[in-house]
């Protein structure tokens, strides 16, 4: 078990982590850690993520299909940790279900790769969150695939992902990326650089439920070692979390192995750039090309970015 140290933003954050592992366990780590690595909770139906992801339907032509097509199954709350949404009542879980159901709606919207074919493991017990596709029919959707699915369409409006050889990415959680990227491409080699306890998370999950080649590293290991080449260097949502000069010591390692594509999701801005960085607050590399800046269909003051590298 990692000692708190004082001051230091690695270890507090492992600390934290390794607590929340530690009470509730991997058995259900989907339900709860799971929110401390990007899944997010809402808190009724007038929450601004569902405000949001309901707009960023119809700018893209899609009516929102506000029915009861979408539900949680109440018979099924074990496990669910969350900081300020510990043991939520049903209408707080119906409003998160409905929100999945708005997110599944944009993303199949915007699927070229068919991701949403795929079925997340039970591996970790996801939240039991069922879709209606018909009077009969009715499947598992997740925020994590969701998530993903709209990520990795922006990625491949950019490049060929049958030509990828090699991914890198920092701050992969427990991987949902990565177990979605090597379903579909099972011939990539990926590389995740993160921090305890979650790169031992993403070890024992994608061993369980992918069967390509992962690297593990820790942010320790990466500064030591020449890594090879990168197609793609992605980073959702912990470089806006970083102190400053970590997220930039980052960028300045993308900029040096990537060849071809840089992905970026996370805070457009934060409020005190002397000590944490937003995407807009970045010095970007002269040779980035920048080939896409939106803001994120579901999550306020986010930004998605995609870099042509050496170009």
């Amino acid at each position: 078990m990692t000692t708190r140290p004082e001051n230091d933003f690695w270890g507090d954050t492992s600390y934290r982590h390794e607590r929340w592992i530690k009470m509730c366990g991997m058995e259900t780590f989907k339900r709860n850690i799971n929110f401390e690595y990007g899944q997010m909770a809402v808190f009724g139906m007038r929450d601004p993520k569902i405000k949001r992801i309901a707009w960023s339907l119809l700018k893209i032509g899609r009516l929102p299909v506000w029915g009861f097509n979408t539900h949680y199954d109440h018979h099924d709350t074990n496990g669910i940790r969350c900081r300020g949404w510990e043991f939520p009542g049903n209408e707080e879980l119906d409003a998160y279900a409905f929100y999945c159901g708005l997110l599944y709606q944009y993303a199949k919207a915007v699927d070229p790769l068919w991701c949403l074919q795929l079925r997340e493991p039970n591996l970790g017990s996801p939240l039991p969150v069922y879709y209606k596709k018909n009077k009969y029919r009715a499947r598992l959707i997740t925020q994590d695939m969701c998530m993903s699915t709209i990520e990795l369409s922006r990625i491949a409006k950019n490049i060929n992902l049958c030509d990828v050889k090699r991914v890198l990415e920092v701050g992969a959680g427990y991987g949902r990326m990565a177990w979605m990227i090597l379903e579909l491409f099972p011939h990539i080699e990926y590389t995740i650089v993160d921090i305890e306890p979650a790169l031992s998370v993403a070890k024992w999950y994608l061993e369980k439920t992918v069967q390509a080649k992962v690297n593990f590293l820790t942010p320790e290991e990466c500064r030591s070692r020449a890594l090879p080449t990168q197609d793609i260097c992605i980073n959702t949502s912990s470089f806006d979390e970083m102190p400053a000069e970590e997220s930039i010591a980052y960028l300045g390692l993308f900029d040096g192995v990537c060849k071809d594509i840089v992905y970026l999701c996370g805070y457009g801005e934060r409020r005190h750039p002397d000590t944490r960085l937003g995407l807009s607050q970045f010095n970007y590399p002269k040779a980035w090309k920048k080939v896409y800046q939106g803001t994120h269909p579901s999550i306020g003051g986010f930004q998605e970015r995609v870099y042509k590298v050496n170009v």
